[in-house]
């Protein structure tokens, strides 16, 4: 494939007001190691799925040009961008966006994300969101709004593998649209995952759900350690004396 050749790329003020959708603009150009954005118009784009997904070689994205504001799918968007150190999302608008599924997916060389400015108020859809993503750390989830998600299945799926005791801050997740989570902490590194009492696995199917597969570094706010096979749904809440769970209630 000829784009599969491509070394840089210039898309600069380039006005695609007429597009709507850019699923898989850019996917196949792997050898891609500078892409130019700026001033990228894309107003009345909806569809951004697999857009960069297998830029394998592109280290630095600057993003701060796009308008997402009638984007609804950003599923698999920067999927296995493996080199990737900068990205800039600084000025997304995700308010529309329902589907993030496996958005930033085995971006193994990045170690900071921004995601202030996301607006998740309509995802429903947040499965192996961040699987295999190293060790972004801290990852900051706080603006995070997740009443209607219904799948988080592997979305912390071997992430945060460094350094060894971090913090994984979900504290402000209310999940009472959650239906399926399998895998959702699996091989983590996180000794501590902050949660509420907003976070519920009372809709969870099948139930329970095997979540915390091999979290050996996990431990609950009132000292419940991680021990096999104590890894399902029964444990996702916080720990509490009589009643052992993996959450810590936040300070």
């Amino acid at each position: 494939r000829s784009e599969s050749r491509l070394v840089s790329l210039s898309f600069a003020d380039w006005d695609l007001r007429s597009i709507t959708d850019m699923a898989g603009f850019f996917y196949g150009m792997t050898n891609l190691t500078h892409l130019d954005l700026h001033n990228f118009k894309t107003t009345n784009v909806n569809r951004m799925s697999g857009m960069f997904k297998g830029v394998k070689k592109l280290a630095n994205l600057d993003l701060s040009s796009f308008d997402t504001s009638k984007v609804t799918n950003m599923a698999e968007m920067f999927q296995s961008m493996e080199s990737l150190t900068s990205l800039n999302l600084s000025n997304f608008n995700t308010s529309n966006v329902t589907d993030m599924n496996n958005m930033f997916r085995d971006n193994f060389a990045l170690k900071t994300l921004n995601l202030s400015s996301f607006d998740t108020s309509n995802v429903t859809n947040m499965a192996e969101m961040f699987r295999h993503s190293g060790s972004i750390y801290p990852l900051d989830v706080s603006t995070f709004d997740t009443r209607k998600v219904t799948n988080m299945t592997n979305m912390f799926y071997s992430t945060l593998m460094s350094p060894e005791n971090s913090t994984l801050d979900i504290s402000n997740f209310d999940t009472r649209s959650l239906v399926s989570a399998a895998g959702m902490f699996n091989y983590t590194k996180a000794k501590t995952i902050y949660a509420s009492n907003k976070f519920t696995v009372a809709h969870l199917s099948p139930s329970p759900t095997a979540m915390f597969m091999t979290n050996d570094n996990l431990v609950g706010g009132n000292g419940t350690a991680y021990v096999w096979p104590n890894y399902n749904s029964t444990f996702a809440h916080i720990d509490a004396p009589g009643n052992p769970g993996y959450f810590t209630q936040k300070p």
